[in-house]
């Protein structure tokens, strides 16, 4: 019943736009410092992609970093410098150019900027963050992180400037882990064009060239995709643990403690044993008990979901509960309910009781 529900929800033009919310939420891209009419293009493309991998093909989810097409008007076309669409808008190939997926796409590429320009620290704030889900510590007080590194007699070109993080022992440790990540995309600008030089600094080369710590030297988003989906493939870890984790944040509308990270880890086994089908893996949430119920403050998920499964196994429907003389497991919810009683508060019992429908007179 719920499966067949849950494949309706999917079908319907609401399951694209919160599809389209969650990535732009979970990356970074709601407010991007691009003119509006080029935001929307943005906005196109990569809902367009989403689409694609997750609702029409209902492809390999890693398919959304590793594609090497997208979806553009004859603008945006122009704008990327990539080949105008046969008919537009509409798909066309990114094979030559060093973008894939939506690491490519001006959306991405336009987040986490900073200042008048992109901000090596802050791309590789969102990969190590948003995408591998490792925690990067605030600068200390005594830093003005407001301002990027100013140029000297000696350190003119950006690369040259950024230097001075990683030339302070203080500030090793943090920016080495960020600023080589955002270096091999400095070659695409704040609004997601291809540059070969500093803005404003034609004498400043930029050779492209980064890190991401521990995986080995990338130039470009499709090369930065392939070291993320790549390792995902053959070690089965990189990426999408983090990717579910951020779901399931999403979806329940906070960060994730203990109890959560542990619901976390058991939908990534299944996303990654059904080949990493999106669509397949919110059919199943839906369609599953902790999408139709709601943990209270002060409930042990284990204690709750003990009481539910012991009631249901003496082949009693929710209305039934409800009436202990015409309910054949009246007894056996009592004595699950005894149980939950002996691990939590008498507060706590009573409201999970009543959440699953049962009345005073059952307990």
């Amino acid at each position: 019943m719920r499966s067949a529900i849950a494949a309706r929800m999917l079908q319907d033009g609401k399951a694209r736009e919160q599809l389209a919310r969650f990535h732009a939420m979970w990356l970074g891209y709601r407010a991007i410092p691009t003119p509006p009419e080029l935001s929307t293009l943005f906005a196109q493309e990569t809902d367009a992609l989403l689409a694609r991998v997750v609702l029409e093909q209902k492809s390999d989810y890693l398919d959304v970093f590793r594609l090497e097409e997208t979806f553009v008007t004859d603008a945006l076309a122009d704008h990327y410098g990539l080949p105008r669409p046969a008919e537009s808008p509409g798909w066309v190939s990114t094979a030559d150019s060093g973008r894939a997926g939506i690491l490519g796409q001006g959306a991405l590429l336009a987040s986490f900027s900073k200042f008048v320009d992109t901000s090596p620290t802050q791309r590789g704030i969102l990969v190590k963050n948003r995408l591998l889900c490792e925690v990067i510590e605030p600068p200390p007080p005594n830093v003005v992180a407001d301002q990027p590194p100013p140029a000297t007699a000696d350190a003119v070109c950006k690369e040259d400037r950024y230097a001075q993080h990683t030339a302070n022992a203080s500030c090793f440790a943090c920016h080495s882990q960020m600023d080589p990540i955002g270096f091999g995309l400095e070659n695409y600008d704040i609004n997601g064009r291809f540059r070969s030089t500093d803005d404003g600094l034609p004498e400043c080369a930029i050779t492209g060239v980064g890190e991401l710590p521990g995986y080995g030297a990338f130039s470009g988003p499709r090369e930065l995709a392939h070291k993320l989906v790549d390792d995902e493939v053959v070690q089965g870890g990189l990426l999408t643990p983090c990717f579910v984790q951020q779901l399931t944040s999403f979806q329940i509308g906070r960060p994730l403690t203990g109890a959560d990270e542990a619901v976390a880890a058991a939908w990534h086994t299944r996303f990654q044993s059904g080949g990493r089908k999106l669509d397949a893996l919110l059919a199943a949430q839906i369609a599953s008990e902790q999408f139709v119920t709601r943990r209270e403050p002060g409930v042990s998920p284990s204690a709750a979901s003990f009481v539910v499964p012991s009631c249901r196994a003496a082949r009693c429907s929710k209305a039934r509960w409800a009436s202990p003389s015409a309910c054949p497991c009246s007894r056996p919810c009592w004595m699950a309910t005894a149980i939950y009683l002996a691990r939590a508060r008498w507060a706590a019992a009573t409201r999970a009781h009543r959440a699953m429908g049962c009345r005073g007179a059952t307990l």
